[in-house]
């Protein structure tokens, strides 16, 4: 066997054995808050468009448009949330109103990150949600998870 293959053995073993370590480090969860005021720009039946800004973790100040429509006696719906550097965070979630429906002015539930760009771009998470109508019309709205990217 050529001396210079088997030199070479245990280096590349030991690559794969960092390199394997590095993705399972960049795999584990951490926690994810994200907190905005969102002003609704448009609806239509059902459906609607939420947009504003806000500051997340990892993400810093970024602004976001959330897509919405009614669903049983809550809502669902698609977030995109966009840092200063143009990364996203793409969020799906679902709420349920807290306290009687129709008189309800929060909602309570879940959100599940389903993609990103940039710097998210392999981003996976989860967590729950709230969000609270405002008399001037606006919503608070906090995401509270995790996040791995």
């Amino acid at each position: 066997m050529n001396s210079y293959r088997s030199s070479l053995r245990p280096v590349l073993a030991g690559l794969v054995v960092l390199l394997v370590g590095a993705r399972a480090a960049l795999a584990d969860p951490l926690p994810f808050l994200s907190a905005a005021t969102l002003t609704l720009v448009s609806s239509h039946g059902n459906d609607s468009v939420r947009e504003g800004s806000g500051e997340a973790t990892y993400l810093g100040p970024f602004t976001e448009v959330s897509d919405y429509s009614k669903h049983g006696n809550g809502y669902q719906g698609i977030a995109t949330l966009t840092d200063a550097n143009g990364d996203s965070l793409v969020l799906a979630w679902e709420t349920e109103p807290v306290g009687p429906p129709g008189q309800a002015t929060s909602y309570a539930g879940t959100y599940q990150i389903i993609g990103g760009t940039g710097a998210f771009a392999t981003a996976t998470g989860s967590g729950t949600m709230t969000v609270h109508a405002n008399p001037d019309g606006t919503t608070d709205q906090v995401f509270d998870g995790t996040i791995s990217f």
